[in-house]
């Protein structure tokens, strides 16, 4: 358990319950709702496309995203666009975390040297 849902479980709960921090299962979880959630944006955009001939004249969508999908070249913009997103922001933590370690990322890595 992480986040905001530590803060309303009490800390003999926790205590009690150390799978809640070593469980896997919400990582899956995770993953399915946000696999998911993919799949319904492109379901129903492609519905869209594949339904609506006269919804936006004078230009007609209809067919545009099914053909653009069949082009490896969408995917490869997506996954750039997603890389080119996110590199900002790790960049910082990297960079924050190398000049000036908080004190947690302090003690973790070092356990972590401590523990091989």
């Amino acid at each position: 358990m992480f986040g905001i849902m530590d803060r309303d479980v009490s800390a003999e709960t926790l205590l009690g319950l150390p799978e809640l921090y070593r469980d896997r299962a919400r990582d899956r979880v995770h993953l399915v709702v946000i696999l998911g959630s993919v799949m319904v944006f492109f379901l129903t955009i492609l519905a869209y496309n594949a339904f609506c001939v006269t919804c936006n004249p004078p230009s007609n969508p209809y067919w545009i995203l099914q053909n653009q999908m069949a082009d490896p070249t969408f995917h490869l913009v997506c996954l750039l666009t997603t890389v080119a997103a996110l590199l900002p922001r790790y960049t910082f933590h990297v960079l924050r975390n190398t000049i000036d370690p908080s004190p947690l990322v302090r003690a973790g890595s070092w356990s972590a040297w401590t523990l091989t």
